[in-house]
């Protein structure tokens, strides 16, 4: 986690690309559990288009809460889904599907 809090210029750049993949990916896996009938990861209000800016602001914050928690071992994908689930966390009832 150190490298990620401690970038800067284009390893930032490259890092931040990496961090938006890593969330495509779990929206991606949202939508696939969703059309399964499965209880997905996390619930984006409805119509909500998560930015690259949003993204990271919500990582950086989730980080901040555990201010001394995380090593340098730990996996920068696994932060960016608690900070999802944390963020979005599910209802009880996953929200209903907009036309």
């Amino acid at each position: 986690m150190g490298q990620y809090q401690r970038a800067t210029g284009e390893q930032k750049l490259l890092l931040d690309f990496y961090v938006s993949a890593v969330a495509d990916g779990y929206q991606w896996a949202n939508a696939a559990m969703a059309n399964n009938g499965d209880v997905p990861l996390f619930c984006l209000p409805p119509r909500m288009a998560l930015t690259d800016e949003q993204l990271t602001d919500i990582l950086d914050r989730w980080l901040e809460s555990l201010a001394g928690q995380t090593d340098e071992q730990d996996y920068l994908a696994m932060e960016v889904l608690l900070a999802l689930k944390n963020t979005f966390p599910c209802a009880e009832e996953p929200f209903a599907s907009v036309p």
